[in-house]
């Protein structure tokens, strides 16, 4: 083991590079990737030094943003332990920080090398090391195990192309994974891979998927911003206000050019693109330009013009606008992405459409599919005719977003039994 982890480091430190130029070249380079290279910052050492620990890694917004709720449980639950929570991507630890107090803290973690991890290990001393999803890193599961520190991994899931890899290598994987005391998996699927993975079938257990848990009500202040929303887009009773959210390169296109058509035959529309990256606001608003429409920057509207496109340009107030749409488009769909979540318009009981690429989510789909609470394009030629469809179709309408809800809810309550297992492995 100890020669294939030398190989293992070897490999990494060479991949670096073309990690960092990755980043570079997709737009997501941030300074911030060189904390990984040390292994703690100095005021998060103080915090935790000699403290109790409960250790969560949570690689990036998504997984952050899955275990939110689970965050604040433990850390009301284990107010004498320091809850360190890790992550790799800024919006990642941006998400993290925010839910800082006196004994939640937050950092990057460093590369998976051993003489970066090891040290991070003796130096925090954790009770208990918490893996959101399947982030199998073959260092810090190595030596965790080497000192003995219980290891969870939470919503565990494997898609078709993980569990493919991880049966090629299954030897290694079953060699890193036995200090893992459970696998606590999203679906009775997830069980079966992980079981012909060779994890014994007393290691996993079926509690669900967190995401569902992870949705909130709206508080007194996001209300009060609602209303404010309401009145900035200018929006009506009679107004049927589409929201097309996470949107990728080329979904603009379709989504404009059914719209264009659409508001031919139903003048109360309006329209709100709310990207992905929002580093591509400018492309998007060339493209508008060049068919003859006008657009706004959410950020820096007045008052609304009924006859522009609206463009969301800021950071976490998407669910917000959710809430305010008559229709909602969940974007990565209509390109091979894999989709987004869907979970927040089904929170706020909206109809749902998405393209054919939902194989990020493939579960979630399923199950909302087979409750007829969504609306799945064949392809893009599909989107025009089915918008209209539902534009014409009142009760339909309402009886999706109802369906949306009411499967969400069905689903809700993985993260208490989450935090059952976890105060098992602590008590």
């Amino acid at each position: 083991m100890r020669i294939i982890l030398i190989l293992y480091d070897f490999i990494l430190i060479l991949l670096i590079p073309f990690y960092i130029c990755s980043l570079i070249l997709k737009g997501k380079f941030s300074r911030e990737v060189f904390k990984r290279f040390r292994i703690i910052d100095k005021d998060i050492l103080k915090t935790i030094d000699n403290k109790n620990v409960i250790w969560l890694h949570a690689v990036s917004l998504g997984e952050i943003s899955t275990c939110k709720s689970l965050i604040r449980q433990l850390s009301l639950r284990f107010p004498q332990k320091i809850i360190f929570i890790t992550t790799i991507t800024s919006t990642g630890r941006a998400l993290a920080q925010s839910f800082s107090k006196d004994n939640v803290v937050s950092a990057y973690i460093p590369f998976d090398l051993s003489f970066l991890i090891n040290p991070l290990i003796k130096i925090i001393k954790p009770s208990l090391l918490i893996l959101i999803e399947t982030e199998l890193w073959p260092n810090l599961l190595y030596h965790t195990e080497k000192r003995k520190i219980p290891v969870l991994v939470l919503n565990a899931r494997l898609s078709d192309q993980s569990f493919g890899k991880y049966r090629f290598f299954g030897w290694f994987v079953k060699r890193l994974t036995r200090g893992i005391k459970m696998f606590c998996v999203q679906s009775d699927i997830d069980r079966d891979r992980f079981l012909e993975l060779g994890v014994a079938r007393e290691r996993v257990n079926v509690t669900g998927n967190m995401k569902f848990d992870a949705i909130e009500e709206l508080g007194p202040e996001q209300l009060g911003k609602l209303d404010s929303f309401k009145n900035k887009i200018a929006l009506s009773e009679e107004t049927f206000f589409i929201v097309a959210g996470s949107t990728h390169n080329q979904e603009e296109e379709y989504i404009l050019d059914a719209f264009i058509e659409l508001h031919r035959r139903f003048n109360n529309l309006r329209l709100l693109i709310a990207p992905r990256h929002l580093e591509r606001l400018g492309s998007i608003e060339d493209l508008i330009e060049k068919k003859n429409i006008k657009s706004e920057r959410f950020s820096q509207l007045k008052s609304a013009s009924s006859d522009s496109i609206l463009l969301l340009d800021t950071i976490g107030e998407l669910r917000l606008v959710y809430a305010l749409a008559s229709l909602v488009f969940v974007g990565g769909s209509l390109v091979p992405i894999g989709g987004h979540n869907i979970l927040e318009p089904a929170f706020f009981e909206k109809p749902i459409v998405v393209g054919p690429y939902m194989h990020n989510s493939k579960a979630i789909t399923e199950l909302f599919l087979s409750g007829n609470a969504l609306v799945q394009l064949k392809d893009t030629s599909e989107l025009k005719s089915k918008i209209a469809e539902l534009i014409s179709n009142r009760d339909k309408l309402i009886a999706l977003g109802k369906a949306a809800k009411s499967v969400l809810a069905s689903k809700q309550g993985a993260t208490i039994l989450n935090l059952g297992i976890i105060e098992k492995n602590i008590l």
